[in-house]
């Protein structure tokens, strides 16, 4: 959910998960990733964050795509004692194939997403790395709290 929040309340939403959790914890998230991150913006006010997320071209502030760079920049440079205990990249094994199933979903409704883990298992793999992702991929990082 980190992803669908809007800049500034994204860092302290991200602060508090942090705080509330005891030394020694885990936080683990899920967050999308492609090679050259961005902020996605859409038509619709989807979310009702209307507040410090409309563009200057009428959009609205939908999600947040990680890479590298926004992942230190915008993640773990906002955590005090962090240490990132594990972290897999799983994504498509050919770009485009996501933004299809994504047009598939909005035109035919929810009812194809009961195929989810099917349409991951085949059309998604493991990468080593996000910059080698050949599209869009989901990055499932588990960052400890260490005691002082």
């Amino acid at each position: 959910m980190l992803e669908h929040v809007p800049v500034p309340d994204d860092v302290a939403v991200l602060k508090e998960l942090w705080r509330v959790l005891k030394p020694c914890g885990e936080l683990i998230l899920t967050l999308p990733v492609v090679s050259k991150g961005y902020d996605e913006f859409r038509k619709n006010n989807i979310y009702g964050l209307s507040r410090n997320s409309s563009a200057s071209n009428g959009s609205f502030f939908f999600q947040r795509w990680y890479d590298d760079e926004m992942l230190s920049d915008k993640v773990l440079r906002h955590l005090e004692n962090v240490v990132v205990r594990r972290s897999c990249v799983y994504g498509e094994r050919e770009k485009g194939w996501y933004a299809d199933y994504e047009s598939n979903w909005l035109k035919y409704g929810e009812q194809i997403t009961c195929k989810d883990a099917f349409y991951c298992a085949v059309n998604y793999a493991n990468w080593a790395k996000i910059k080698e992702l050949p599209g869009s991929g989901v990055l499932g990082l588990m960052l400890g709290k260490k005691i002082l």
